[in-house]
């Protein structure tokens, strides 16, 4: 084939469109690709976060037992159900994904909760350093009026035993409230805690490529 054949079928319209769907499918094999990506980054991420959550879930009903409800204790920090969960469409059907999205949706409840709960943890904190600077001020308030040494050693002794006291036994006038406890009570009733032991983790762990 001469060079004049050639340059007429590269530039010739059946090349072009020969081009054009080439390239086409490149970008589209390319594109599948990134979400099947997409979805096993995906997959991961609600694993460990659903995981996480069980572990948690674990601590939170053992202290239930003892009316306790610890600060720290979230069960999700981060949530990436509702980012990501369009990617699952096709993966699970309609009670698995209600299933998912409840479980999410519990756990903001209960998170809200324990944040409600930490609040007065530092309205405590805040009401205990109040006591102790009024104690101090009433200290020195003494002090300047009492000339006599002995009385002011007396005071200074007194005062600082005050502040021991009230540190050592700070929960006797911590204020702590029923309703946060009760609401997660409530909301771990009747709640299947070990979701990724069912047909949902099952398929998480496969689309996540989880072994």
């Amino acid at each position: 084939m001469s060079l004049i054949s050639i340059w007429g079928f590269i530039d010739s319209n059946f090349f072009s469109a020969a081009v054009t769907l080439a390239t086409g499918l490149v970008a589209l094999i390319i594109y599948k690709r990134k979400q099947s990506d997409d979805k096993k980054d995906a997959a991961s991420i609600i694993l460990l976060e659903l995981q996480n959550a069980e572990r948690q879930l674990k601590r939170i009903r053992e202290n239930m037992n003892k009316r306790i409800l610890e600060e720290d204790n979230y069960l999700m920090q981060t949530e990436s159900w509702s980012k990501y969960k369009y990617l699952f469409v096709r993966d699970f059907d309609r009670d698995e994904w209600d299933t998912i999205s409840d479980y999410y949706h519990r756990c903001h409840l209960v998170d809200s909760a324990i944040t409600h709960q930490s609040s007065f943890f530092q309205k405590n904190e805040e009401q205990l350093r109040i006591n102790i600077q009024k104690n101090v001020a009433k200290c020195i308030e003494e002090l300047i009026q009492e000339k006599d040494e002995t009385r002011r050693e007396e005071i200074l002794k007194e005062a600082s035993e005050f502040q021991d006291e009230i540190i050592k036994n700070s929960e006797l006038t911590f204020y702590s409230p029923q309703k946060p406890i009760n609401d997660v009570k409530q909301y771990l009733e009747s709640w299947n805690a070990d979701i990724t032991n069912t047909a949902i983790g099952v398929k998480l762990k496969r689309l996540a490529k989880y072994k």
